[in-house]
């Protein structure tokens, strides 16, 4: 190998070589040539940017034109029933990707470059939202009700019930007030009535005690006058009356010898005596007899009268106290009654009265006028005065005392009989004084508190002041417990009326699955109860009126929502026949088999089971002819308290008894009129008409909208139609791939990200996601 040296080199650097770049030939080819590549580069670049865009935008076109081809495929039961709107049975996959594999089709067509010749990659599709969801049912029920004007039946319902609103709130509070102030008028004269029993019960713990003492008379010893000594002493006075004889009877025997048992006289025989019975000795016998009887008898009969009063003196202190104990209990119902009455106009449910009557809507013309003023004037005379009961009470320990010297003077006689019957005696006066102020004592205390005793009418003459019209009130109160048997009759024999108890459960047991599918809770049912007493019934009308009241205000600022929800409740479910009730107010009638399987079935009484949620045959309709009862109650009542002719028997008691029973009679004959006319007015002086389908519209207003109600909508959807709504969907998300080959420069486009997508090779593929949803 030979090797250059290096001033070779350094020659060649300095040795002048051609300048060929100084010819000016063909140099506008190259600039051209660097033009032309930038400017094509440029414009294949805006070709595919735009084939990119077309892509987009035809992908998009395709993916939501195949999201609503797949919802096109909804339950058609649904829709035509109830307006709502379900995926069905079909594949979505198998439709979405059909529709966009044959949207992507190309066809050759002689004069047409395919431009973009795009290709489906993939394409899947998600169904969620349950039409079981309550949020998605409501939406839907919105979207049907929407165009329906529900607002105006609202407003026709504050106007209708506008007029009355004031009446009603006076009536309802009178009636509150009243019921319970009657139940505490009765206990409180049950309470005196038993201090009264008491009392005289206490006086009747010493009957016989003045017939064994024998005298009644006023306490001197004129009542009792000196007989000779019989030895009979049955009482008290016969011991006085002999005591003078036997006291010298006794002391005639004690210094005098017994003559002899016989005595001799002369026999037929001359000279010869026999002896007979002596007759001085038998009556010495016989007044010796005496003597004994009435020394037993006097102790056998001061024993007896002792021990009457013995004995009736513990049990008498024992009533005493029990008597006092109830007139203490007495007055506290008596100040517990005047508490009741001052709340009167303080209840928190006028507010939803007054919201009604203040509101900007039109009410209709012709409500009822007057008010309850009176009644509230005359219930202020209920309470009875304190000075009542201090008088019952200074009765009660006035018997005490009297009880307690009686007692004294009666023991008395059985400490004088030692000296009574000792050798030196008494004074017979002394004796007779003592048996005389006893009787006199005994007597006394009989006559003031015995069986028809003075003390004892004063007490009843007192309670029949303030009793005065119990009388008639009692007597209206048993007429309208006749009136309110006929209605809970009927009411009973619907509750318990046996349809297909089957179809019931079915539906509960799909508003459990649909209450577990929303994870809502299960809120306590209405129980219907039947009130036997009239008072408590017009009590729980008027309480059903402030419900109804109440529903009605909040309607006034309720959102569409619930409006919304009850009209379409009302417009696609079905109602019971009310007058097929008809039958049942018949005397005897009896339904079964068949004929109730048909008549009870649940797809008669649909509406009823979305208001009060019962899961047997009867019960719902028990409870709507209940509602409604309790609501003509309430409106006839209130019109009967109102009402001059009544308002004149003055006791309020009176008049809430025949308010009620007058109620009750008008509420019963609405209710017959409804199933047989069909409507009734819905008052005297209002004559709207109302059905009974109107009522049902009511009641779902005035009853909590909870979402318990929206279950029972549901499940009776699935029972009717055989579709779950629980399992069928509303809303799709489609995602698909759809991509075509780049023409020009794919590594520059990929490079600098343009189009976005994701990139295989030259294929240039465009995600997308498409929602839909009814």
């Amino acid at each position: 190998m030979k090797f250059k040296s290096s001033k070779n080199k350094l020659w060649r650097l300095f040795t002048p070589k051609p300048r060929l770049w100084k010819k000016e030939h063909g140099s506008i080819t190259i600039f051209l040539s660097l033009v032309l590549a930038v400017v094509l580069a440029f414009v294949a670049i805006f070709i595919d940017y735009s084939r990119m865009a077309a892509l987009k935008a035809k992908a998009e076109r395709l993916a939501h034109a195949a999201t609503r081809s797949v919802m096109s495929a909804y339950v058609p039961e649904l829709q035509r029933t109830y307006g709502l709107f379900a995926y069905g049975e079909t594949d979505p996959s198998m439709i979405f990707s059909g529709v966009l594999e044959r949207s992507l089709e190309y066809k050759a067509r002689e004069d047409m470059l395919p431009l973009m010749d795009a290709k489906l990659v993939s394409s899947s599709v998600e169904l969620s939202r349950e039409l079981g969801n309550y949020e998605v049912f409501k939406t839907q029920i919105n979207e049907e009700m929407k165009y329906k004007a529900p607002v105006n039946f609202a407003i026709e319902v504050v106007g209708r019930f506008k007029p009355m609103s004031q009446a009603m709130k006076e009536a309802s509070g009178a009636v509150e007030v009243l019921e319970k102030v009657q139940k505490l008028y009765d206990k409180r004269e049950a309470e005196l009535d038993k201090m009264l029993d008491l009392m005289k019960k206490a006086g009747r713990r010493t009957d016989g005690l003045v017939e064994n003492i024998g005298t009644a008379g006023s306490g001197g010893t004129g009542d009792i006058s000196d007989i000779p000594l019989s030895g009979s002493v049955s009482k008290a006075t016969d011991m006085a009356a002999q005591y003078h004889d036997y006291k010298v009877q006794k002391e005639r025997v004690s210094n005098e010898t017994p003559p002899p048992e016989k005595i001799p006289v002369p026999s037929a025989i001359e000279g010869e005596t026999t002896e007979e019975d002596n007759p001085g000795f038998l009556e010495w016998l016989n007044l010796l007899l005496k003597i004994d009887q009435y020394e037993r008898g006097s102790g056998s009969i001061t024993s007896r009268i002792n021990s009457i009063v013995g004995r009736a003196f513990p049990p008498h202190s024992n009533d005493m106290v029990k008597a006092r104990e109830h007139l203490k209990k007495a007055e506290e119902l008596n100040a517990e009654m005047a508490a009741v009455i001052a709340t009167i106009g303080t209840r928190s449910a006028d507010s939803a009265y007054d919201n009604v009557t203040n509101s900007d809507i039109p009410g209709a013309e012709n409500g009822p006028s007057g008010n309850t003023a009176k009644i509230r004037e005359e219930m202020e005379k209920l309470p009875l005065k304190a000075e009542f009961f201090a008088e019952m009470g200074n009765h009660i320990k006035k018997q005490e005392e009297d009880f307690v010297w009686m007692k004294s003077k009666v023991e008395a006689l059985e400490g004088l009989l030692a000296q009574a019957f000792s050798n030196s005696g008494m004074s017979a006066y002394n004796l007779k004084l003592s048996v005389a102020t006893a009787g006199q004592a005994s007597s006394e205390y009989r006559d003031r508190y015995g069986s028809g005793g003075s003390v004892i009418k004063e007490i009843e003459a007192t309670f029949a002041k303030h009793r005065a019209d119990d009388e008639k009130r009692k007597g209206f109160e048993k007429d309208a417990k006749n009136e309110l048997e006929k209605a809970n009759e009927l009411i009973k024999f619907l509750s318990e009326s046996k349809g297909n108890l089957e179809n019931f459960k079915e539906v509960e047991k799909y508003f459990q699955e649909n209450v577990d599918l929303n994870r809502a809770s299960i809120e306590a049912l209405e129980t219907t109860t039947r009130e036997e007493d009239p008072a408590a019934a017009g009590k729980d009308s008027m309480e059903k009126m402030d419900g109804f009241f109440g529903g009605i205000s909040e309607l006034l600022d309720a959102t569409g929502d619930r409006l919304l929800q009850n009209e379409y409740a009302s417009d696609h479910f079905s109602n019971f026949d009310f007058s097929k009730v008809e039958a049942f107010m018949k005397p005897g009638a009896t339904i079964s088999g068949a004929a109730a399987a048909e008549l009870l079935s649940i797809d008669q009484q649909e509406l009823e089971y979305i208001i009060y949620g019962f899961g047997n045959p009867g019960g719902n309709l028990a409870a709507a002819y209940g509602e409604i009862f309790a609501m003509r109650l309430a409106i006839r009542t209130m019109e009967a308290l109102i009402d001059p002719e009544i308002l004149v028997y003055g006791n309020p008691l009176v008049i809430l008894a025949k308010a009620i029973l007058e109620g009750l009679i008008a509420a019963v004959g609405d209710m017959t009129k409804l199933a047989t006319q069909g409507h009734i007015d819905l008052a005297k002086t209002l004559p709207i008409k109302l059905t009974y389908k109107d009522h049902l519209r009511l009641f779902l207003f005035a009853h909590p909208g909870n979402d318990n109600r929206l279950s029972r909508m549901l499940a009776l959807i699935r029972f009717d139609t055989g579709v779950n709504p629980d399992d069928h969907y509303t809303y799709l998300s489609g995602d698909t791939a759809i991509s075509m080959p780049i023409w020009f420069l794919p590594g520059v486009m990929k490079t600098f990200g343009v189009g976005g997508g994701t990139w295989t090779g030259k294929e240039y593929t465009v995600d997308l996601q498409a929602d839909y949803s009814y």
